[in-house]
């Protein structure tokens, strides 16, 4: 092998000088002639340095050197910039601890039973459950309402309803119905179906994205037997499904958003009473969802073309209820103004929402009337409101004793 690179070696130098003089042939000039040969020796130096360097790279590449001793810790770098988590990843984190909170509530009843206790997030195969927690963590009103204590306190405000669902669930369907596909209604319960207790909190419907909540409709009685007067809520098919009664405020996010104090007026009606940062004037706040409106209004829509009239109510939909004054409520008119008139939930120009402060835990919010898309401002002598572009900043404040403030 040796012999062989060292002829071709001889041969390539012979054939490179025959070249060389051939071409330097013409050239009579001394100083000329040794430059030629100069530039020469230097042009075959590079193409030969170029083939060496391909050749050194190519067995060297895949070579991994000698391990050394680790060397003394360096400086520590500058802090880089926070990191931003997007909704999709956010929503992410909101669906994995509410699904391992509930695994800890399994794994805690499982062991009470003498059982291992062993269940993980691959063991959870159920795919209404696990679409359910995705869709009221990626939901709009998830979205509006994290901001007012912060995403972290209001997951775990979703953390104590699923764990009782997640319980009456394990009791009267067992561990099974977690682990298997599942859905709502298909299912051998030994009691009562769980989802319709869950379906008392307005946060089951967050995520829908349409009109979810049961409506006022005719009464299927026969005609000899039917009130008129007084309609009948039906949830569609779920005919054993009861809606919460109005004092039931743990079903409500009323609950979770009032801070200082709770407020129920003798109507049963819940409410919390909020405070304009500016004026200080309070009014009230009536969770619309789950109002419960005077006969009267209930009348309105009992049958025909009136009960076509009745607007479906989204949780997170609030009535602005007048000071003072247990049935009346503030409402938004064709001329842009806002008048009292008697709370009707069912009243699209009645129904307003709130808009949280960016920052969590201000407790602080402005109040926006859905159908005019403004804020509500109160007036210079603090005693009207209007609406405005920009509308006042609300707080919640402590009710009054009456309860009525």
């Amino acid at each position: 092998m040796l012999t062989t690179i060292i002829f071709f070696i001889v041969i390539a130098v012979i054939l490179a000088i025959v070249i060389g003089i051939n071409i330097s042939s013409p050239i009579d000039d001394p100083y000329l002639y040794l430059l030629f040969w100069l530039m020469f020796f230097v042009t075959i130096a590079t193409v030969l340095n170029v083939v060496f360097t391909s050749y050194f790279y190519m067995v060297m590449r895949n070579k991994k050197g000698i391990r050394g001793q680790q060397g003394i810790r360096g400086e520590k770098g500058d802090s880089g910039q926070q990191g931003k988590c997007d909704p999709d990843c956010k929503n992410g984190l909101c669906s994995s601890s509410i699904l391992d909170h509930i695994i800890t509530v399994l794994n805690r009843e499982e062991m009470r039973q003498g059982r291992p206790g062993d269940l993980q997030q691959i063991d959870i195969k159920n795919v209404f459950l696990k679409s359910k927690i995705k869709s009221i963590c990626g939901s709009a009103e998830f979205k509006k309402i994290a901001p007012y204590k912060g995403q972290d306190e209001l997951v775990k405000y979703l953390k104590g309803i699923w764990e009782d669902i997640a319980l009456r669930i394990y009791k009267s369907g067992g561990l099974n119905y977690f682990k298997s596909v599942g859905a709502e209604n298909d299912w051998d319960w030994v009691a009562n179906n769980p989802w319709n207790e869950f379906k008392k909190y307005d946060v089951y419907y967050w995520g829908l994205g349409k009109e979810y909540r049961p409506q006022l409709k005719d009464s299927c009685k026969p005609d000899d037997a039917m009130d008129k007067t007084s309609p009948v809520i039906m949830p569609g098919a779920q005919t054993d499904y009861k809606m919460p009664a109005t004092k039931d405020m743990k079903y409500s996010i009323m609950s979770y958003v009032n801070l200082p104090n709770f407020a129920m007026d003798s109507d049963l009606a819940e409410s919390i009473s909020v405070k304009n940062t500016r004026t200080s004037q309070k009014l009230k706040l009536y969770n619309a969802y789950t109002y419960e409106p005077q006969p009267d209004i209930k009348a309105k829509y009992a049958a025909g073309k009136q009960a076509k009239l009745a607007k479906p109510v989204k949780p997170m939909s609030y009535l602005l209820g007048i000071p003072g004054q247990k049935t009346g409520c503030y409402s938004f008119t064709s001329s842009g103004s806002i008048i009292p008139k008697p709370c009707d939930p069912y009243d699209a120009n009645q129904i307003y929402e709130l808009e949280f402060d960016n920052k969590a835990g201000t407790g602080q919010f402005k109040i926006k009337n859905t159908a005019a898309g403004k804020y509500i401002s109160n007036s210079a002598n603090s005693k009207y409101l209007t609406l405005a572009g920009r509308g006042d900043v609300y707080s919640a404040a402590p009710a009054s004793p009456s309860s009525n403030q």
